[in-house]
């Protein structure tokens, strides 16, 4: 299969492919393993009943999430990486903004300047704040467009745990 044009492969999809259903649940893709082997291998699956020859479907599920990033509706399977070229500026904006406060407080500014200089809220400031305890690996995923599809702000707030290896397991990265 690698070896397959992109037109190859699409072909091939449009063949072996029985049944999708799309529910907000997941996705269900039923698949024709016969026809799947012929068009890979070049020949008939050899059976010792015509009745399993006949029935060789096997059906894949999955869960997934639906999310919208700007004007865009993104579906993608819960749990897995999303390699995303525009990556989500919201996030990687609310982390530097939760490490920049970090450092300016440790240099010295109180709440009140961070305020006056911002023009955030003590509430809203206090609420990044923990951003800044995010593991190195984290940020890197975040920045890269490498993270979990179904990753929001408020997901990543509630993540936070003192050890990054418990960051990494409550958003679901650890490797």
């Amino acid at each position: 299969l690698s070896n397959m044009t992109a037109d190859q492969t699409q072909n091939l999809f449009m063949v072996v492919v029985r049944k999708v259903v799309w529910a907000p649940e997941g996705l269900s893709l039923t698949v024709d393993l016969n026809t799947l082997y012929k068009h890979v291998h070049g020949q008939d699956v050899r059976e010792s009943s015509p009745e399993s020859a006949q029935n060789a479907q096997h059906t894949l599920q999955t869960s997934l999430v639906v999310r919208r990033k700007g004007q865009e509706v993104r579906i993608a399977v819960a749990g897995q990486p999303e390699i995303d070229g525009d990556r989500q500026p919201g996030l990687i904006r609310a982390i530097a903004r939760g490490r920049d406060w970090w450092r300016r407080l440790l240099a010295g500014d109180s709440m009140e300047d961070l305020c006056r200089h911002t023009g955030y809220t003590d509430r809203y400031i206090r609420r990044l704040l923990p951003l800044a305890f995010l593991s190195p690996r984290i940020v890197t995923q975040v920045v890269n467009g490498q993270y979990p599809a179904d990753l929001t702000l408020e997901r990543l707030l509630g993540s936070i745990k003192l050890d990054w290896r418990d960051q990494a397991k409550a958003l679901g990265t650890a490797p």
